[in-house]
């Protein structure tokens, strides 16, 4: 937790007590909390509702309905209030204006995103002008970017993700030539609707481009990129991410991958911290000019605005600005702030403006953070002070854990895993970051005067990147970060500890704490030593976006089949506690099943590379020979052992170059020990031609990784019927412009009766032997 969310310390010495042994006071919750977690209720429940009735699982008139018996609902409570006691009826009051405002805000929110969703429907691609409201996103298949889609007279009709090969500038509109993909029903297209679109644009080329009316804040950003240079190295792309709320070429580096690993990601994100710093520096300037309070505040709060709006208005940096606005505003009318105070009033605000933002995760991330460290910081500092440990490590330490507390229930979900080592991470990078932040705001604006650019960028490089650096190397310690399940019961239980601790508010004893802290060490060397020799034997289908990538394990024995298009497959890796590879086969030559490799090998010992025979001479530049011990060959009927799996090749049938998707090595995966079963086959991106000629050498399957990433011919109901497979799984990555799995194959899947998976939905789909039948987890769960 960096500056600028007001931790409030609370601190009394209870009598005949020593300072040393203080205990905290408990932070009051105010009332007005009552008015938000109504308000944030009623909006989660109304916009998911809306969500389904846009794609049709419920009928349209269901949301209105439902907002009618919850306003209903508000009135009972407020008419409720007038007969209670006076304690309950502040409380029921200030329930009952939540969920009022927050039904009349949805309803506001459905009617035009409904109009929204008729308005882009209506009118052809080509016909209107696409403007950049966010910074692009470099995916593997394409560049993503959200517009607003708008007539030639400039009038908005609506909001889309517009799919290109290039990247579109946000200082100019676009016309291209696309067409209009609706909403399904996918979580990619869920968070898409939570984020304001109503459609999809595939753009298969821009037509023309013309600039965007000037604009200050757009231009200074401009500016400030220009002189950054973020595309230049890894160092100036996490300037750019800081400072500017740009991560588009920092998502392109290894930086990203080491910061993700770690746990880091949070301290790139605009947050508290940076509207403090520069509330602090603009403060400070018109205080040295004489400036009354009134008026400083006021600038403050419109050059903290015009800085959000710099950085690209996201929710979390909505959150924190209008949190530090009200405090701003609660000084300039010479009363004190309280955040918790601040901190509920900003939610409500934001919510009531774009209910929707109430699923956005930075927005939950960010909210939860700042409440838990306002409620429990100090008392975890005193608990973990008691136990021994100095006041410098306990106030830090105390920081990182109860941010992970806040946290933990919503990341663990959509993420799937929980870095290890993010408490020495944020105890070694953190304050590293902050110095690049402080110093970014004053230096960044320097640099952009040409004379003064290279001294000026000096120091911030140097922060930079030695937060890379130290990053890097903790992202290297095996079990850095582990795998979790996010349908976990204690994930839940985590916020009914955190109400028992504030209702009893408990003296935890020393032997206490430093018992806590040994059991986890415990736990700690217990899944090393587990995930290390006693794997049970699985195959994993890794979430690595529109890739490629599987990990065939048992014991201490692994082998990956294939390594996706880039550093996203060791990450997962990663969060699968892998250290080390036996082998890896990569199916041909195409990127997006090899691509990741480079960064494996950098980072994970690798025995023996396999590829299929013929293909070593086609073997990417960028792929090191050196590397491995050897790099065997694979024909028809070779096979690799791997703990008690046999992997059988079954395609090609002859020598090959790699270089074609009809190239891919195909293997028969087959478990058959202490009574458990598992067949499995590995097309890699064959389709129907190869499928129907080595069909026969396959039989029946539990388990068939669809071809090609589930396109329109990977598979059919005749092929279906040779093989049987009771569970068809798809890897394919979120919003990828060949609409893989195709809808073709996703009906055939299912038509035929088996179980459909894909790494969009599901995230990692790990399928274990078991006795008779197949046990399937996924690190996502619908």
């Amino acid at each position: 937790m960096r500056l600028g969310d007001g931790v409030q310390e609370h601190s009394a010495v209870a009598s005949g007590a020593g300072a040393e042994d203080a205990k905290p006071i408990r932070p009051l919750l105010p009332d007005f909390w009552c008015a938000t977690v109504a308000l944030l209720a009623t909006c989660l429940l109304l916009t998911q509702v809306g969500w389904l009735a846009q794609i049709d699982v419920i009928p349209k008139g269901l949301p209105i309905v439902l907002m009618v018996v919850i306003a209903v609902l508000g009135f009972a409570l407020c008419i409720a209030g007038r007969h209670a006691s006076m304690r309950a009826r502040g409380l029921l009051y200030r329930a009952s204006v939540g969920i009022l405002v927050a039904v009349l805000c949805c309803f506001v929110s459905s009617a035009r995103s409904i109009a929204a969703s008729f308005r882009v429907a209506s009118v052809t691609v080509s016909s209107c002008r696409l403007d950049p409201v966010e910074d692009p996103k470099i995916g593997t298949s394409s560049i993503s970017t959200i517009c607003n889609v708008c007539r030639v007279d400039g009038a908005v009709l609506g909001k889309v993700l517009v799919q290109t090969d290039d990247v579109l500038d946000p200082g100019r509109l676009y016309q291209v030539a696309g067409s209009l993909e609706p909403l399904d029903d996918s979580s990619w297209h869920r968070y898409l609707y939570m984020k304001g679109c109503v459609a999809i644009v595939n753009a298969h080329a821009v037509i023309s481009s013309s600039p965007k009316p000037a604009n200050p804040v757009r231009m200074v950003r401009t500016w400030l990129l220009d002189a950054i240079s973020p595309s230049s190295s890894p160092s100036r792309a996490l300037i750019a991410g800081v400072i500017c709320g740009r991560t588009t070429e920092l998502s392109q580096t290894q930086a990203q991958t080491a910061f993700s690993l770690t746990g880091l990601t949070h301290l790139v994100a605009v947050s508290g911290s940076h509207l403090a710093y520069i509330a602090m520096l603009i403060e400070s300037l018109l205080l040295a000019l004489g400036c009354p309070v009134r008026t400083r505040s006021v600038v403050v709060a419109c050059i903290m605005g015009a800085y959000v709006v710099f950085t690209g208005c996201a929710a979390s940096a909505m959150r924190s600005f209008l949190m530090v606005g009200c405090s701003s505003l609660t000084l300039a009318v010479r009363r004190r702030p309280h955040a918790l105070s601040g901190l509920a009033l900003s939610c409500m605000l934001l919510c009531a403006f774009n209910p929707k933002s109430a699923w956005d995760l930075g927005f939950q991330l960010s909210a939860a953070s700042v409440l838990f460290l306002n409620l429990f910081c100090t008392y975890v500092a005193w608990t973990i002070e008691r136990a021994g440990a100095p006041r410098m490590v306990s106030q830090q330490l105390s920081m990182t854990l109860t941010a992970q507390w806040a946290t933990l229930p919503l990341a663990v979900p959509v993420f799937g895993s929980i870095s290890i080592v993010s408490l020495a991470a944020n105890l070694v990078v953190g304050p590293l970051m902050t110095a690049l932040l402080a110093a970014g705001l004053v230096l960044v604006p320097i640099s952009a005067l040409a004379p003064l650019r290279a001294v000026a960028m000096i120091p911030l490089d140097g922060l930079a990147n030695a937060s890379i650096f130290f990053a890097d190397a903790l992202s290297k310690i095996p079990f850095a970060t582990i795998m979790a399940d996010g349908a976990a019961p204690y994930l839940p239980l985590l916020y009914l500890v955190a109400l028992a601790v504030y209702a009893l508010w408990p003296v935890i004893p020393r032997l206490g704490t430093v018992i806590a802290f040994m059991l986890a060490g415990v736990a700690f060397t217990c899944h090393v030593i587990f995930w290390s020799y006693f794997v049970p034997p699985s195959i994993t289908v890794m979430d690595v976006g529109q890739g490629d990538s599987i990990i065939i394990r048992e014991g201490s024995s692994s082998l990956l089949v294939d390594a996706g298009v880039d550093e996203a497959a060791l990450e997962a890796l990663v969060r699968n506690n892998v250290v080390a590879l036996d082998g890896v086969v990569i199916t041909h030559w195409d990127k997006d099943h090899w691509g990741g490799l480079p960064a494996i090998l950098q980072r994970i010992p690798v025995r023996r590379l396999f590829v299929a025979k013929g293909a070593v001479d086609a073997m990417p530049k960028d792929i090191d020979a050196s590397s491995f011990e050897d790099i065997v060959e694979l024909g028809l009927g070779d096979s690799i052992a791997i703990g008690s799996f046999t992997c059988d090749v079954v395609w090609p049938q002859e020598d090959v170059s790699g270089e074609e998707n009809g190239d891919s090595t195909c293997l028969v995966v087959t478990y058959d020990h202490g009574g458990r079963s598992l067949r499995c086959l590995l097309t890699g991106d064959t389709e129907l031609d190869q499928e129907r000629a080595y069909q026969r050498d396959v039989g029946n399957i539990d388990v068939l990784k669809l071809g090609h990433h589930g396109s329109g011919l990977s598979v059919d109901g005749d092929l279906l019927k040779a093989i049987d497979p009771e569970v068809s799984i798809a890897s394919a990555g979120r919003g990828n412009s060949y609409g893989h799995p195709s809808q073709e194959c996703v009906d055939c899947v299912r038509s035929y009766g088996s179980q459909f998976y894909c790494t969009i939905d599901y995230g990692d789909v790990c399928i274990e032997p078991w006795q008779g039948a197949v046990k399937i987890r996924c690190s996502r769960n619908l």
